[in-house]
């Protein structure tokens, strides 16, 4: 190579290592594992839910590991769990994958949210759940209200929420 060529060479990838950089610094980080971190306290007052504290706890599994996280009180009249499920095993992956709209009451398909996504509620009922998929992760929603749920609108904006974080 010329003497010319090489500093050509070598400042054409300066000049994309450059450009690149920014690219870089803006990616999706990957989710951290805490899915406390997944939701600000005002979004989970947004559904009347009381303490504002998550707690957490890991999801052991063979092919596959997680954690859940609840805000309000499991026992108590409302709450919201979020559960991520991170699967190694492709296996077991599909057969999650495949149970999706096993929710309850009756479960409908939900665009713009992961990969695919199942949502039910809003039928007068207190309780509204999805399950969505975003690469190998699959993650749950519950929400019990003490009031009727009328419309799953801010619950989609949740779980777009979330999906954008994993």
């Amino acid at each position: 190579m010329k003497k010319g060529s090489k500093l050509s060479f070598a400042l054409a990838c300066a000049a994309a290592v450059t450009c690149a950089a920014p690219v870089a610094a803006t990616a999706r980080t990957s989710f951290n594992g805490n899915v406390c971190s997944l939701l600000k306290p005002t979004q989970v007052a947004a559904f009347h839910i009381t303490p504002l504290k998550c707690v957490a706890r890991s999801i052991p599994g063979n092919g596959a590991s997680g954690q859940v996280g609840t805000w309000g009180s499991i026992l108590g009249s409302t709450h919201l769990t979020v559960s991520v499920v991170t699967y190694s095993n492709p296996t077991i992956f599909q057969f999650a994958r495949n149970r999706l709209r096993t929710l309850p009451g009756r479960s409908k398909k939900v665009n713009g949210i992961g990969s695919a996504a199942y949502e039910s509620g809003a039928e007068g009922g207190n309780v509204a759940s999805m399950n969505f998929v975003v690469k190998h992760t699959i993650c749950n929603i519950n929400l019990r209200t003490a009031k009727p749920v009328r419309s799953l609108a801010q619950f989609n904006a949740l779980a777009k929420s979330i999906a954008g974080k994993l």
